[in-house]
């Protein structure tokens, strides 16, 4: 074993809470985006989607329910490190070497890039075979697809800022940000990465989307593991939110290639993404076994 490093880190404290209080945080994100919302966009408005105020509303409920946990779970701990922003002081051994460290980050964010392109034929095979169950689902796709249209550049812009950039980033560092690391705890993190992933997949407005949801939070999570942050598992977020608005301009999918092979490519991403993360936390069991910190 090599030998043991202190860290540079200053020592802080952390958020933590229960199943119960992550659920009742949920709620208060969906509350308040519902709320922004509607000031946004009024239910009786016909004009069109102001997709950078849709945008804003969803990080300003963000930053809403980040002060609120940190105020009643953690008044010390650091809002960066709360919402995932910043790897943990020991996510990465000094001993590994920088090199190793590069290498395993362009790997993960690589395995990343090519899930987030993989999803987006995935989730057109999804909306193929919905439309051939429900006749009724083509109708709501078409109408989605006119309330979505960008006719000019500023609006295509806005599209992409609001909807594809700003929005997902809000939700990625709420429930792989927030919720995760409050359900952490040290030797366990099963529970915490189950439980992130399902409020994550809760999140569907339909049932439908559940599961492009759970392929997408997939992903996001294993992103989050092999890191300790969430800023590689934006990576994926920006991949299919920018190349899904891209399919929605263009009315058809932005990747080509059967949809089957690109099931095949999010298979083997993932389980390479999963070895990435075994090999992360063996850097960490290997260099710190007898002080270990399962924070990251």
């Amino acid at each position: 074993m090599m030998p043991l490093r202190e860290s540079s880190h200053p020592p802080r404290t952390s958020v933590r809470f229960s199943a119960s209080s992550a659920a009742g945080w949920s709620l208060v994100l969906v509350l308040a985006q519902a709320l922004g919302g509607s000031v946004v966009r009024p239910s009786n408005s016909t004009g069109p989607i102001d997709f950078v105020s849709f945008g804003l509303v969803s990080l300003l409920a963000l930053f809403v329910v980040l002060f609120g946990v940190v105020r009643v779970h953690g008044p010390d701990a650091s809002l960066s490190e709360v919402m995932g922003l910043e790897e943990t002081p020991l996510a990465f051994p000094p001993a590994v070497g920088p090199q190793r460290v590069w290498a395993h980050r362009a790997a993960v964010f690589a395995c990343l890039a090519v899930a987030g392109a993989a999803l987006v034929a995935v989730d057109a095979g999804l909306d193929t075979y919905f439309a051939s169950r429900d006749s009724s689902y083509s109708e709501e796709l078409a109408k989605l697809m006119d309330l979505l249209a960008a006719p000019t550049t500023r609006a295509k812009v806005s599209r992409i800022v609001g909807l594809g950039i700003v929005q997902p980033f809000a939700e990625l560092a709420f429930y792989f940000g927030i919720v995760f690391g409050g359900l952490r705890r040290p030797r366990s993190r099963v529970f915490a990465c189950a439980m992130s992933l399902a409020f994550f997949v809760l999140h569907a407005s339909d049932l439908r989307a559940a599961p492009i949801r759970l392929l997408l939070g997939a992903p996001l999570l294993l992103g989050r593991l092999a890191t300790g942050s969430i800023l590689a598992s934006l990576v994926t977020v920006l991949t299919f939110n920018v190349l899904e608005v891209v399919a929605v301009g263009r009315g058809a999918t932005a990747v080509p290639g059967a949809v089957s092979l690109w099931c095949a490519a999010l298979v083997v991403v993932l389980l390479i993404l999963a070895y990435l993360v075994r090999l992360a936390s063996q850097w960490r069991l290997g260099e710190f076994a007898d002080r270990l910190d399962m924070r990251a």
